[in-house]
């Protein structure tokens, strides 16, 4: 009887612990999905109230707009001529989202966030399949957690919805294609995503999955996966799915389309210097950049993969055992080391084309934290990264943005303060999972000081939308627009809905005005000063508009006591009877 219940006591004591453990995992599953929910939530934060931004957001924007109004929605136009550049997918993303909401800011971005939480939900997916929920999760937290996503998410760029199909096809090919899940599934993922990837931003769609498929089944030696793959039958598809649309620009417009579109756009813009401008940091550009657009999640990255080549594939890497493990890691290191040799090879790259490989760095980071095996000098040196974010926090809030300063701000602030102990005091005690999520809690808090409160300062310094209303409040609604000797603002073209004219002289500008249609022009207040009186006397300033390129963002525009030395000012001329 004794020993009857002790045998009992022991089967208690087991139960208590698995059920313990069963209650601690589905609590920390709960509170990584409740975190990641808020977090995604937080993107919304003034989606839809910034002006956009000059240049790509506005262009893309404005040629959408022009295809909706005038219903020819399978040409590409942009201030009212022909435009080759890209091919056609976002802007009938952003098309049907104009004739949901409306054209405005909030349809342009939706777009971008829903190609977004197509990332995420593929990210996800792909990390519970290689090793749990949890890995998934944080992966996802990790994605969320940066610099470039952050950025990408919010504006209009074709970056996100490229990274998102070329994330389904690659996700496709391993998860369903390579493991045998599903091939007819997989089959589908793989080229529905090659052919979205190319309709969005042209042939790195099909060069980049195909380059990361076909090195890794070279590497493995796993020629079943290239019958499964079926390549003819995939082509088929590919070219029922992406020709139509290239067809019928050729039949219209002939072999210019194809020159802009693809020989120009592409194979120039790789392998010829100054086609745009250069690359500004040369080979090494996107290098020194992944360190601030993945901040301050690399190291946990870089470290994985020197854990990786060290343990050559250990059966801790995934569910299944080692050789799941090397093929994980094989897989991730391809993903991300494939589009990023190649842009660097570019002779023009920009940060945003890191876009593609952002999702492998957070699922070998995710890999990392749920595995826990935190070393102490990595834990440490990742610890001490939020520091310089709470110096960013307390120097942007007290003495760039003073004027933002509210009780809100100041709730925000003091959360970074506490995250950061927190951070630090978790790292102390060696619980390094939790420094993590409070290293999310940490970023979170802030992109939204960014969104509330910082970039309203920013927005101040777009013009283009008020001088659009300044326009509006004086003429009726057939005008026209010129500039003289200064930057062409693409968005001016969307606000108001006219071709923008360029004026390359004083008299063209003064015939320009003097006529008897409703003109406008806008010139930079240097290039006004600079007109004899006799002009002047001929027009009236109608306002004068602050103006700074967000993209060249200095100390000295930072700082609120030189900013005003920085700045330039955009003045709006027309006739003396607008006065």
């Amino acid at each position: 009887m004794h020993e009857k219940d002790f045998k009992n006591k022991e089967r208690l004591k087991a139960y208590e612990v698995k059920l313990v453990s069963k209650i601690k995992h589905f609590s920390s599953t709960t509170g990584l999905k409740i975190l990641l929910t808020v977090f995604i939530l937080s993107f919304l934060v003034r989606l839809g109230s910034s002006p956009l931004l000059e240049i790509d957001e506005a262009i893309y924007a404005e040629v959408a707009r022009e295809a909706f109004v005038s219903g020819d929605y399978f040409s590409t136009y942009y201030n009212f001529e022909t435009e080759f550049s890209k091919p056609p997918f976002q802007y009938w993303l952003l098309q049907i989202f104009y004739a949901i909401f409306g054209i405005n800011e909030w349809a342009v971005r939706l777009p971008s966030f829903m190609a977004a939480l197509g990332v995420l939900s593929l990210t996800y997916l792909f990390g519970k399949n290689i090793r749990s929920s949890d890995t998934g999760l944080w992966a996802c937290l990790v994605l969320c957690a940066n610099v470039g996503f952050y950025s990408m998410m919010r504006d209009a760029r074709m970056d996100i919805t490229l990274t998102f199909f070329i994330t389904l096809s690659i996700y496709g090919f391993y998860n369903y294609i390579y493991k045998g899940q599903n091939s007819i599934k997989g089959f589908l993922y793989v080229y529905i995503g090659m052919a979205g990837a190319t309709l969005t931003k042209g042939p790195i769609g099909i060069i980049f999955p195909v380059s990361i498929v076909f090195m890794f089944i070279l590497l493995k030696r796993d020629w079943g996966s290239f019958k499964k793959l079926k390549p003819f039958h995939g082509l088929l598809l590919l070219i029922t799915l992406i020709t139509p649309w290239y067809i019928y620009m050729t039949h219209r417009y002939g072999f210019g389309f194809l020159e802009k579109n693809i020989i120009h756009e592409n194979f120039k813009k790789f392998l010829v210097k100054g086609v745009y401008e250069p690359n500004p940091g040369g080979h090494f550009f996107l290098a020194h950049t992944f360190f601030w657009y993945f901040f301050p999640w690399w190291i946990l990255w870089f470290y994985q993969q020197y854990y990786w080549l060290k343990e050559k594939g250990s059966r801790d890497q995934g569910v299944k055992g080692s050789v799941e493990g090397k093929d994980t890691n094989l897989f991730l290191l391809l993903w991300f080391y494939i589009p990023f040799v190649f842009f660097s090879l570019s002779k023009f790259s920009l940060p945003n084309y890191l876009s593609v490989v952002i999702p492998a760095a957070s699922l070998g980071a995710g890999i990392y934290i749920d595995s826990r095996k935190g070393k102490g000098i990595v834990e440490y040196l990742f610890s001490l990264f939020s520091i310089p974010l709470l110096i960013i926090a307390l120097v942007s809030s007290f003495l760039f943005f003073r004027e933002s300063l509210d009780t809100f701000v100041y709730l925000l602030i003091s959360g970074v303060v506490i995250s950061t102990s927190y951070i630090l005091i978790s790292t102390l005690k060696k619980e390094f999972f939790i420094t993590k999520a409070w290293m999310i809690l940490l970023i979170m808090m802030i992109q939204l000081l960014v969104s509330l409160k910082f970039q309203p300062t920013f927005d101040t310094y777009k013009p283009a939308k008020p001088i659009s209303e300044a326009i509006k409040k004086v003429s009726g609604k057939e005008f026209e627009i010129g500039f003289y000797k200064t930057r062409l603002f693409q968005s001016l073209i969307f606000y108001t809905g006219k071709k923008l004219n360029e004026i390359g002289s004083e008299d063209s500008m003064l015939q320009f005005i003097n006529s008897p249609k409703e003109r406008f022009v806008i010139t930079d207040e240097n290039e006004y000063n600079l007109l004899s009186q006799g002009y002047r006397n001929e027009m009236v300033v109608l306002g004068r508009f602050p103006y700074f390129p967000i993209s060249r963002i200095s100390y000295s525009f930072l700082n609120p006591k030189t900013r005003e030395e920085v700045i330039k000012y955009i003045v709006l001329i027309g006739k003396k009877q607008y006065a």
